[in-house]
């Protein structure tokens, strides 16, 4: 894979980068977003159910206080969905 040094679209940082697809490919997403390899295993390599929870909630808070109303709408169906999906996850892995 060919890393190019570009600005990370996670954390901002001018770093070799892979292209991520924001929607995944199974998904039909066709736009790639620059990210580097940090936040490329954050996102893709590591499920979000085996995330640290404190790492986590620190994520929501700095998000939720840099959005507005619509962001904040937006992120609430997120935690829906994740909940749902780490349930599932969770059930298949007992």
């Amino acid at each position: 894979m060919v890393m190019k040094i570009e600005r990370c679209a996670v954390c901002d940082k001018v770093r070799p980068c892979e292209k991520d697809h924001v929607t995944p490919k199974s998904c039909g997403g066709i736009e790639l977003w620059p990210l580097c390899t940090s936040c490329h295993t954050m996102v893709d390599r590591i499920p979000a159910h085996k995330w640290d929870p404190a790492e986590a909630l620190d994520g929501i808070r700095e998000f939720w206080t840099k959005c507005g109303p619509a962001g904040r709408l937006w992120m609430l169906k997120m935690f829906k969905v994740v909940a749902l999906a780490q349930r599932q996850l969770a059930a298949l892995d007992d």
